[in-house]
């Protein structure tokens, strides 16, 4: 008997699982349906995102950049809206999703630390994240739940960033 066969299936991972969970300073686990939606990764959020980065004028610190685009590399999918993106006065990336009642801001610092918050209309903080793990799954399902109402809303998001 094998030793992959001693492990429960639901634990056993793929070689794209392990270096999506082996991947620093965010290392997380993964679970198959992340790791399949990892698999439909649309790179033109990124480059939507480093084209805006150019644009700015004052960018993010290049370090903060490169954290912010292995975040987008684990959360965003080719149905993930896109990400309003500017800096602050630190050099730290700060982008913020929003539809209707809710909104999602990712702040990504030169140290590689982060501060997340989900929220509603009323700025009333659903949820806070700011220290240990990147919280993939948790970002992952509210990013999918807010695009799926904006193309509700608007099913021609997408022509808004061609």
């Amino acid at each position: 008997m094998s030793a992959s066969a001693l492990v429960a299936p639901e634990l056993r991972r793929s070689s794209l699982q392990w270096k999506l969970a082996q991947r620093k300073p965010f290392q997380r686990s993964v679970n198959a349906r992340e790791a399949s939606e990892a698999a439909h990764f649309d790179p033109a959020v990124v480059g939507y995102v480093s084209r805006r980065f150019s644009q700015l004028h004052t960018p993010p610190d290049p370090r903060a950049q490169a954290a912010f685009r292995r975040i987008l590399q684990g959360v965003v999918t080719a149905s993930t809206v896109f990400p309003s993106v500017s800096a602050d006065e630190d050099g730290a990336v700060v982008a913020v999703w929003r539809c209707g009642p809710l909104s999602l801001q990712i702040d990504v610092n030169v140290d590689d630390s982060f501060y997340v918050r989900a929220s509603d209309r009323d700025s009333h903080t659903l949820r806070e994240w700011y220290e240990g793990a990147f919280p993939y799954t948790a970002i992952q399902g509210f990013l999918r739940d807010l695009s799926r109402r904006t193309a509700k809303v608007n099913p021609e998001w997408h022509r808004l960033y061609e």
